[in-house]
């Protein structure tokens, strides 16, 4: 029998590397909304070669339902819900989410739930991932970057909450996994759970 595997409080697992500036899109609805609707988005659907941006309190919604579903994974570079640092200088909290209704999603860098880095002014940020499994696909998340959940890298104070709830398994492709961690002068809370496998290709627990 195999138990869900949760993470909560502190936790630093060597996963998965760094970050290139890659081009940019940024969700737009203030409601839910899907993710493979270009309308919902400033710059267009995500690609693997995008960063991806969801922080108006939106959620975006991938749907193998969706008229617009293409087949296979959801796709981006990064991916940054609920986020906030030096460069996103409004709104003062980040708020996002996303949720994958029997979709995959890779992630072929950072993925960052929940997190603010380096802000000169306080700043606050809250975001989450939830997945369920389906005929199409089991709610994976594959990650090759680092992954960041409920995380307060550093700043003049505020709060990061982050929390990711996956039907399927977790794939960490060679850097770091990190959840409720904090430094600065914040507060960094995080929760994991994942009810398939976890599976570090590199580091360990």
């Amino acid at each position: 029998m195999r138990f869900p595997t949760a993470f909560a409080g502190t936790l630093v697992l060597g996963l998965l590397a760094g970050s290139p500036v890659t081009a940019a899109t940024v969700w737009i609805n203030l409601g839910s909304g899907d993710w493979f609707d270009l309308l919902n988005w400033d710059a267009g659907v995500p690609t693997s070669i995008e960063t991806t941006l969801i922080n108006n309190g939106g959620t975006a919604v991938a749907d193998a339902t969706s008229i617009f579903y293409p087949g296979g994974a959801a796709e981006t570079d990064d991916l940054l819900v609920g986020y906030r640092d030096l460069f996103t200088a409004a709104p003062e909290t980040g708020v996002g989410h996303l949720e994958l209704n029997d979709v995959d999603l890779n992630v072929n860098d950072d993925l960052r739930v929940g997190f603010v880095g380096t802000a000169i002014l306080p700043g606050s940020a809250e975001g989450s991932i939830t997945s369920t499994k389906g005929g199409n696909n089991g709610g994976d998340v594959s990650v090759a970057g680092d992954a960041d959940v409920g995380v307060y890298g550093s700043g003049a104070g505020g709060a990061a909450t982050g929390s990711m709830n996956l039907a399927g398994n977790l794939v960490g492709n060679g850097g770091d996994l990190s959840v409720g961690v904090t430094s600065g002068a914040g507060d960094g809370t995080g929760t994991a759970i994942v009810t398939g496998d976890v599976t570090v290709a590199k580091g360990s627990v």
